[in-house]
């Protein structure tokens, strides 16, 4: 049974379009707040845009893999890490 890849890399390429949209919009916010934490969000989504642009062109091509979807998942969580790291490290005290 042969899938069609198209739906799945249709949908990759529109999660590659948010992605980017909500990266710049992060570093936007970025320049405008000077609050460096948000630039972990920056590049978290700026990681998942490139990671869906790459799935929508495998899909396309027909080339994913096992091993191309653990280097998804494994982007997927530093993507996650990168949310997560300021809510999580330690604060700095003003005095």
């Amino acid at each position: 049974m042969v899938l069609d890849n198209g739906p799945a890399a249709i949908t990759a390429g529109m999660v590659t379009v948010a992605c980017l949209a909500i990266a710049a919009a992060s570093w936007r916010a970025t320049v405008r707040t000077g609050n460096p934490n948000i630039t972990y969000v920056t590049a978290a989504f700026l990681l998942l845009g490139v990671k869906n642009l790459v799935k929508a062109l495998d899909l396309l091509n027909g080339t994913e893999s096992g091993l191309a979807e653990l280097g998804f998942s494994l982007t997927d969580l530093v993507a996650v890490g990168l949310i997560a790291w300021p809510l999580l490290a330690p604060r700095k005290v003003r005095a």
